[in-house]
């Protein structure tokens, strides 16, 4: 979304107007509240409120929690909430896309497997092809770590610490 600033009026109008719409339809407030918090650079604030409008059956709450974590670097719990969804909705090419997305940044080949098992859409083609474009990846990002001497983990360590950075 690019770089914002945290202090635009605009975004504490938002959580103005979040905390009034949490009187009328709490769901819809809740999502409000973290999408003006996520622009501020306060995704624990996000994820809070997130979780708040998931728990209030808040529509789409579940994707945007997928992508405030994957954007905190959380990227095990992205990947769960996704494997869980397209368990629920074997369609839906999005949660597929975040699998394919969580499993470069953690290096793990067996979560795409999982995905692949689980999706039942029509695009299993294009999905297959990305699949393996990924796994390609994932091999001569190991390979090249291997010729550094970088341990696996701390590669992932580093990519989660500038995703929780970055969405600050």
């Amino acid at each position: 979304n690019g770089l914002s600033n945290p202090d635009n009026m605009r975004f504490r109008r938002w959580l103005q107007d979040a905390d009034q719409l949490i009187k009328i339809e709490p769901d819809l407030g809740y999502m409000l509240k973290s999408f003006a918090y996520v622009l501020m650079g306060k995704s624990s604030e996000a994820l809070y409120a997130m979780n708040n409008a998931k728990g209030l059956g808040a529509v789409g709450a579940s994707k945007n929690l997928m992508n405030i974590h994957h954007a905190m670097g959380n990227f095990e719990e992205s990947t769960k909430i996704a494997l869980d969804n397209i368990a629920y909705n074997p369609q839906s090419v999005e949660y597929m896309q975040t699998i394919l997305r969580d499993s470069l940044r953690v290096l793990d080949k067996d979560i795409i497997e999982k995905g692949l098992n689980l999706y039942k859409g029509d695009h299993q083609d294009l999905l297959l092809n990305q699949s393996s474009s990924v796994l390609n990846q994932i091999d001569l990002q190991i390979e090249l770590l291997e010729q550094l001497n970088i341990p696996k983990e701390v590669f992932v360590k580093i990519a989660r610490k500038i995703h929780l950075f970055l969405s600050k």
